[in-house]
């Protein structure tokens, strides 16, 4: 059994009072929303930012099913709805739902999720920036009206995707974790079924190391005979092989990966909860790729509950933080907090909790990284008068300190929750979630915080272009640009209205009027410079 070490450093408590965060906090640039035409929750899972700064947000939406349907949507960098799709009808007994968003090599994004066939096969679809290209979906055995799910997505730098999740195994009783592997066409190349016992098994993220290896995390049933659910990560080659497969057994009966990592030496850092003595723990394990423990860490939060790692991942430096929920004793009061700790070759080096900007509870949904190697996560607070939740984003740089946290509440004093979070090139802030209208009614919510149109103008004298006239009517000059510079211009909308290669001049006289943003890249840097056109 592996050892799980508990932590021995003081807890740092954060709370910011809404002013204070208002003060250090990017800006609302603007927040989308989308309704199905049917009652019901329309609810965003998930997010990825292109390269061109657009949004693309999946989920499912009460539009064309009352059960809800995968809906996916992609905004332009300023928010403006591009299009929107519901790839699948009406004619389905249980939730559609979109869980996972991933970007190829070559741009093109795909979904994945879970579809209502036979009470559930896994689903997929293509998208490029004008809409859907294709949609296809899996079941790995023909067994009528039994339950598949789709749980996490990935592509490789070779275009080809991979999704995981669980199946109904092949008596028809119990739940097996699955792997698939399709090309860029959909086509499936292989799937495995890797159950190690008769019982249940589910497979919850999944993971590819830059060097291309394929790591599942999840649980299964331990096979030392005491009955138990231990937290599982598995290795698997390019064909579907299975290189090996490891457990992080606890003292209880019921463990399970949440949120996987790979890192730069190929390696994988699982992360999620086991339980304890008295209730479940934060726990993380990190393996090398050949499966060998480096080590791991339990966290028990000071009150009494149930405490999980909900997400992790390497730092440049090659620490690691990882971030979950824990119930902590504040003054005297149980509370739900934000829980981050950030570790060196297992070594905590600091850990926080954070209860929310009213410090009532608050709960963490998903994180990432921005430019600076600062920690952003995503979720929900309790609302003043402890009745209703907000969406939350809170940031915390790498020494632990608490940088700035927003609160959003939605205009109609319902719950809201963000699920997601991503950074543009600009290093803007987008979510995006649920916001409720009443008890039993939502739409999907996306929210920008930061520039309203995506890209960020590089302050004067940083070495990016120098453009005149400005404004300009006729014909827009350059200077300070090195040969063999990549040169694209970009409207308020984010759309790109000009490419081409180290010009000395842009002829502007036929374009539209407003701000555009000119982008310079000569294979060592990235600089923008912003322009008004006026006639």
């Amino acid at each position: 059994m592996a050892s799980l070490r508990p932590a021995s450093h003081a807890l740092v408590i954060g709370l910011l009072t809404t002013s204070t965060a208002f003060a250090q906090a990017p800006p609302l640039a603007w927040e989308a929303f989308v309704d199905g035409s049917l009652p019901g929750i329309d609810e965003a899972r998930g997010l990825v930012v292109a390269p061109d700064n657009s949004i693309y947000v999946t989920g499912s939406s009460a539009n064309i099913a009352p059960q809800g349907t995968i809906t996916t949507v992609r905004y332009a960098p300023n928010g403006t709805q591009l299009w929107i799709d519901h790839p699948y009808g009406p004619s389905q007994s249980a939730e559609n739902k979109g869980v996972a968003l991933a970007i190829a090599p070559d741009g093109h994004v795909y979904v994945g999720g879970t579809l209502a066939n036979n009470n559930g096969d896994f689903a997929l679809i293509k998208y490029n920036a004008s809409g859907r290209l294709w949609k296809k979906n899996y079941e790995q055995y023909d067994q009528a009206d039994v339950p598949d799910e789709g749980a996490a997505l990935a592509v490789d730098d070779q275009g080809d995707v991979y999704l995981t999740g669980y199946i109904t195994s092949t008596s028809g009783m119990g739940y097996d974790q699955y792997v698939m592997k399709t090309d860029s066409s959909g086509e499936r190349l292989w799937g495995n079924d890797f159950a190690v016992s008769s019982a249940d098994e589910h497979a919850t993220c999944m993971a590819i190391s830059p060097n291309g290896n394929i790591y599942v995390g999840g649980d299964w049933w331990n096979l030392n005979g005491n009955g138990a659910i231990d937290l599982s990560v598995a290795r698997f080659g390019a064909d579907g092989t299975r290189l090996w497969d490891k457990s992080l057994e606890a003292p209880g009966m019921n463990d399970r990966a949440i949120g996987i990592a790979t890192t730069d030496a190929g390696g994988v850092i699982v992360c999620g909860t086991v339980q304890g003595a008295v209730d479940m723990d934060m726990a993380v394990v990190a393996r090398d790729a050949a499966g060998t423990e480096l080590w791991s860490a339990v966290y028990d939060g000071s009150g009494p509950g149930n405490d999980e790692a909900l997400e992790v991942r390497e730092l440049a430096n090659g620490q690691v933080v990882v971030v979950g929920h824990s119930l902590e004793l504040i003054n005297g009061q149980l509370r739900h907090t934000i829980a981050t700790r950030l570790y060196d070759a297992g070594s905590l080096l600091w850990e926080a909790a954070y209860p929310g900007p009213e410090g009532l509870g608050a709960w963490p949904t998903s994180v990432t990284l921005d430019h600076e190697n600062d920690l952003l996560i995503a979720g929900y607070s309790t609302a003043p008068g402890g009745l209703t939740t907000d969406g939350l984003i809170v940031k915390y740089d790498m020494t632990g300190s608490l940088a700035w946290a927003i609160p959003y509440a939605g205009a109609a004093g319902f719950n809201d929750r963000f699920n997601a979070i991503g950074v543009n090139t600009a290093g803007d802030v987008i979510v995006c979630g649920t916001t409720h209208s009443a008890a039993n009614a939502s739409k999907y919510i996306t929210v920008q915080y930061g520039n309203a149109v995506g890209m960020k103008e590089d302050p004067t004298g940083k070495g990016g272009p120098i453009v005149f006239p400005n404004p300009v009517s006729s014909r827009l000059s350059l200077s300070h640009v090195d040969p063999d510079t990549s040169i694209e211009v970009f409207n308020a909308l984010g759309e790109r209205v000009y490419a081409a290669r180290s010009p000395q001049g842009i002829d502007v006289g036929h374009w539209n009027e407003g701000v555009y943003f000119v982008r310079t890249d000569n294979g060592s840097a990235v600089h923008t410079a912003r322009f008004t056109v006026q006639h």
